[in-house]
């Protein structure tokens, strides 16, 4: 039976009778607010070697800002560290500790070559522990989308939030909370891409129903390249007989066109210039361009659909169709084999 949802009571860092929800007050740290006003908890702390604190185990955040870290560095170095860290022991390692927060204090104190951290330690449960997680770093701005869900995924486990509760606290919609809980629970090789790349994020719910691994990894390295696109990947999965989703791009209309426009881009995209670097075989390449043209395709088909609503084009909207009538036929003039095959031109 699941536990009724609750406020995160945080009377153990206070004192205060009233439970302190996590929910109500997303925008400010509980963690540091209370510190600031107990001073008994600051009298209390001891000094601990820096080594012996690890990570919260819910924390959400993967990685710091190298430069942000060491501009902290230098303010440590030069100010000393002020106030303290609030961990719990830890549960499995005697002698060491959990942070609650402050993990990057503790990197930049690192570097600043401190040895020891004033500590306040508390006997805290899993679900404090999380909750103090989530309160930290929910309104940052910098969070990944990765390091979205991840926080989102602990309000869904830990504190049993539903989707549209998720969504109300942080003021977005339902579909931009589970876009990035589909990252938090997605394979780690798909979890890696979005962390590199975190305009990856549309690619996700494709690749996500790739289970061959290896077919997977095929495609996130030409994601990572830049020669693949989000809007590509399912005419790119679709195979490599059959690559574009589209019934007008089928073998028996233009295939000789489009392979040989695909022969014409071969030569941009084995420089590799969205990056990569790595060497991509012919007929991956082929692959890729036709399943460019099938985006292409969709978008126009997309656009005809518009049109048709409306009942009407722009002017602008009329001058891009003139260029792309005008690059078809001169993709076409340099190939005069499949000019009969295309009869509108």
């Amino acid at each position: 039976m699941a536990r009724k949802q609750k406020p995160l009571n945080l009377d153990f860092m206070s004192g205060e009778k009233e439970p302190i929800s996590v929910v109500s007050t997303p925008k400010r740290s509980v963690l540091s607010n209370l510190l600031a006003l107990h001073k008994n908890d600051i009298e209390q702390a001891v000094l601990v070697e820096i080594d012996f604190l690890q990570d919260n185990p819910y924390q959400p955040r993967l990685k710091a800002d190298e430069s942000n870290l060491k501009e902290l560095a230098q303010v440590i170095k030069a100010q000393g560290f002020q106030g303290v860290l609030v961990a719990r022991p830890h549960p499995q390692v005697p002698g060491h500790y959990q942070l609650t927060a402050g993990h990057r204090r503790r990197e930049a104190s690192r570097q600043a070559g401190l040895t020891l951290l004033p500590v306040v330690v508390k006997e805290l449960s899993e679900e404090e522990m999380a909750g103090l997680a989530i309160t930290e770093n929910i309104q940052r701005e910098d969070l990944t989308p990765l390091e979205e869900g991840r926080i989102f995924l602990l309000m869904a486990e830990e504190m049993e939030y539903t989707h549209e509760q998720i969504a109300r606290e942080i003021g977005k919609n339902r579909g931009y909370v589970e876009n990035r809980l589909r990252v938090a629970r997605a394979p780690q090789d798909i979890q890696q891409l979005v962390a590199e790349k975190p305009d990856s994020l549309r690619a996700v719910s494709t690749l996500i129903k790739v289970t061959d691994p290896a077919r997977r990894q095929e495609a996130i390295e030409l994601l990572k390249s830049g020669k693949l696109t989000a809007d590509d990947l399912p005419s790119y999965l679709a195979g490599p007989e059959r690559a574009p989703a589209s019934p007008a791009l089928e073998q028996d209309t233009i295939p000789t066109s489009a392979k040989k426009a695909a022969s014409e881009k071969k030569a941009s995209l084995e420089k590799g210039e969205g990056g990569g670097g790595e060497e991509v075989d012919a007929k991956t390449l082929e692959r890729v361009a036709l399943s460019k043209l099938a985006t292409v395709w969709r978008g126009l088909q997309q656009f005809q659909d518009n049109v048709e609503q409306r009942q009407s084009m722009s002017v602008a909207e009329s001058e891009q169709l003139k260029k792309i009538e005008a690059l078809v036929k001169e993709l076409l003039k340099k190939h005069p084999a499949t000019r009969g095959r295309v009869s509108r031109f």
